[in-house]
């Protein structure tokens, strides 16, 4: 394991990413330890974090679900293991109509996002690359780093923690390597951040932050 800052593991990422590794990188912070999988570069899930994370607490605070149709899938879950039949939450959800299929997917994979994005609140955490085992099972919820990277910073970096992570590169100058408006499309990016990065044009000393930050 090494320690790394935030920007250290947005690069650990990256780097994973287009090097085409598969494996697990372990994220160790305040004894919260996240588990994201990668396959042939490519992430395709998460696991581990922290309890507001689990997937019942995702889906009620998406609104997806109540409170109350919560309690009553645990309560079926409950029942199940007295019946000795383990039942997932997701299972149970479907089975009792309160989500199709296609939603309980969809609710798995903004988890996924959820638990990587949440590293990003650590100013130090540890990271570790474990090799890909042949006996693994889980989820597969491929998910591009950029656009995940650029969402958690709106959530979990504020405007001076920024400004402090950047510090390095102030007065460097940058300039894209692609058009703003693809990169933009790319990366999620709205109209005013788009506006901002077509700023880049390599003549003007940067980084500088857009008032009020990202988002």
């Amino acid at each position: 394991m090494s320690e790394r800052s935030a920007s250290g593991f947005v690069r650990t990422l990256l780097k994973i990413e287009r090097d085409g590794i598969s494996g697990t990188l372990v994220v160790r912070a305040e004894e919260v330890t996240t588990r994201i999988h990668f396959r042939n570069g490519s992430l395709v899930f998460a696991d581990g974090g922290t309890p507001g994370e689990a997937l019942g607490r995702v889906l009620v605070a998406d609104g997806a679900i109540s409170e109350e149709q919560f309690f009553e899938a645990i309560r079926v879950m409950t029942d199940s293991l007295v019946d000795n039949e383990q039942m997932r939450l997701g299972e149970v959800l479907v089975l009792v109509g309160y989500l199709s299929l296609d939603q309980v997917q969809e609710a798995l994979g903004r988890q996924v996002r959820r638990k990587v994005m949440r590293c990003l609140q650590w100013d130090k955490m540890e990271l570790g690359l474990e090799a890909a085992r042949s006996d693994e099972r889980h989820g597969h919820f491929p998910t591009p780093v950029l656009p995940l990277v650029l969402e958690g910073v709106r959530r979990f970096i504020e405007r001076e923690r920024m400004m402090a992570l950047l510090k390095p590169w102030v007065g460097c100058h940058v300039t894209l390597r692609g058009r703003a408006a693809l990169i933009g499309a790319q990366l999620g990016m709205s109209a005013a951040e788009i506006e901002v990065i077509q700023r880049l044009d390599g003549g003007t000393p940067r980084p500088t932050a857009p008032p009020g930050g990202l988002g």
